[in-house]
C-alpha cells in the first residue's frame, strides 16, 4: 500500500500536468488548424490545377493520353461538378466536413488521372501541386 505522501506527490505531479496541458492545449489547437487549413487550401489549388489541366491542357498539349474524343471523355467525366465542388469548398472555408468533402473531390480527381488516362498517381502530386 502507498504511503500518504506518495500519493499526495502522485496527486500533485498529476494536477501539475493536466494545468500544463490545459494550458498549452489550445497553442496545439491552432497550430493544428492552421496546418489543417494550408493543407486544406493546398488540396484545393491541386484540384484547380487538375480541372485546368483536363479542360485546357490535356487536347492540346497531351492528346495523346485521350482514347476517345476530348469531348466524350469530357461527356464521361462530370468536370463541371467537380469544378463546381472544388468552387463551393473553396468558398466555404475550411472545417472537418469540408476537409473530408475536399477528400473525396481529391479522389475522383486522382481516379480520372489513374484509371481514365491511365496516368501513375506517384506523379499525380508531382504534376498537379501548387508551385
Amino acid at each position: 500500500m502507498m504511503s500518504r505522501e506518495t500519493l499526495i506527490v502522485i496527486f500533485f505531479i498529476c494536477s501539475v500536468g493536466l494545468a500544463l496541458w490545459f494550458f498549452f492545449s489550445p497553442e496545439i489547437a491552432k497550430a493544428s488548424d492552421k496546418k489543417q487549413i494550408k493543407e486544406y487550401k493546398k488540396g484545393l489549388e491541386r484540384n484547380a490545377n487538375f480541372i485546368n489541366f483536363i479542360m485546357n491542357e490535356l487536347p492540346v498539349s497531351k492528346p495523346e493520353l485521350i482514347t476517345v474524343s476530348h469531348a466524350r471523355l469530357m461527356g464521361d467525366i462530370d468536370i463541371m461538378g467537380i469544378l463546381e465542388n472544388n468552387n463551393f469548398l473553396s468558398n466555404a472555408g475550411f472545417t472537418q466536413e469540408n476537409m473530408n468533402e475536399l477528400l473525396k473531390l481529391d479522389m475522383q480527381c486522382r481516379r480520372i488521372w489513374g484509371i481514365t488516362l491511365k496516368q501513375s498517381d506517384l506523379k499525380y502530386n508531382k504534376t498537379f501541386d501548387p508551385k
